[in-house]
């Protein structure tokens, strides 16, 4: 069983020789709420002794106030009514919830206090680049916070934040409203330093280009875009026209010029992939064929070029856009077989005509 024994000051159970109200006071120096507490302490021992009994707790008697002690001339015998006693209660209640919340606040106030100069002291161990570096990641760290909310999410933590500034205004005291205020209208006047200074500077219009950078940025741009610069031969082997400047001219007299492609292959000993000797050349042009009209080339070629589909890339952004179109060509098989067929038909037809 846990023993009590009774407060020196009131009388009442207690784990140690002075209750917790009577601390309390005593610690306030609140001497007329400590006769009060008496006075109602006078009345409640009886309880106090019949809650021990219930609770099976070993409590000594209290003894009676000496006539020696100061606050004996005070009258603590009679009866007091219930709602005296329970004001009197509410009021020392109220004491023990004021000196907790003072200690609280007070508390408060000490860690904010030390966590600011902590603070302090790290940024001024800090470099401007390491500052500027922690400054991007929070900013980064609260940009993505604030894109995973929603709406509503965002609504509750403004209204959040702004309840905790209002709160903590009202717990600022005189002189922290007058700091605040002091070094508002400081930051306020440097700002407005700053923003008259960039003002005041004159800009700068942009200089003339001097003449000689125009003159050789026009003949670059003639240069590159001349005749000479984009014409273009066919390759004396796979016969592809590629531009002038990039073949080779081979001092022999049946090879002229060589584009790159052939040059590259004929440097590594193999046979040029457009080249007549890799089995692409079918002979002459016979002169039955010569003198076709395009009509004609088409019907006797072996696919015919249908019909093309063109398209054209549209992209959102610039950055990912094509210099270049593309598209489909549809190309059919020609039945040179049927044509042939048909035209010997005609033929025949026309011919017995003229006879009959």
């Amino acid at each position: 069983m846990t023993s009590l024994t009774s407060c020196l000051f009131c009388g009442i159970a207690s784990r140690g020789n002075v209750c917790g109200p009577c601390s309390i006071l005593l610690r306030d120096d609140q001497i007329s709420q400590l006769l009060d507490h008496f006075h109602v302490a006078a009345d409640t021992r009886n309880e106090c002794q019949q809650l021990a009994r219930l609770n099976s707790v070993s409590v000594r008697q209290f003894p009676e106030p000496s006539s020696n002690r100061p606050w004996s001339s005070m009258s603590i015998t009679g009866s007091l009514s219930t709602d005296e006693d329970r004001d009197r209660a509410r009021r020392a209640k109220d004491a023990e919830r004021k000196r907790r919340q003072r200690s609280s606040d007070k508390k408060r106030q000490y860690e904010r206090e030390a966590d600011k100069n902590r603070k302090a002291e790290s940024r001024s161990r800090q470099t401007e680049v390491e500052r500027e570096a922690s400054r991007a990641a929070k900013r980064q760290q609260m940009a993505e916070s604030r894109s995973r909310q929603t709406e509503v999410e965002r609504e509750a933590s403004r209204a959040a934040s702004q309840q905790q500034m209002a709160e903590s205004r009202s717990r600022q005291t005189k002189e922290q409203k007058e700091k605040n205020q002091k070094r508002d209208s400081s930051t306020r006047a440097i700002r407005n330093a700053e923003v008259k200074q960039t003002k005041s500077v004159p800009l700068s219009w942009p200089s003339g280009i001097p003449y000689d950078v125009k003159r050789s940025c026009y003949g670059n741009f003639l240069e590159m875009t001349s005749m000479s610069s984009l014409a273009e031969s066919p390759c004396a082997i796979c016969n592809m026209r590629v531009v002038v400047k990039d073949m080779e001219l081979i001092p022999q007299q049946q090879l002229q010029d060589v584009c790159p492609e052939c040059r590259t292959a004929l440097s590594k000993d193999k046979i040029p992939k457009f080249s007549p000797a890799n089995n692409i050349w079918i002979g002459d042009v016979p002169e039955e064929l010569k003198d076709l009209t395009i009509p004609e080339e088409k019907l006797i070629s072996l696919y015919t070029h249908n019909r093309s589909w063109p398209n054209e890339p549209n992209f959102d952004g610039s950055q990912t856009k094509s210099a270049k179109s593309f598209g489909m060509a549809y190309q059919t098989q020609s039945p040179v077989s049927k044509l042939r067929e048909n035209r010997l038909r005609q033929d025949r037809h026309t011919s017995r005509q003229r006879y009959t």
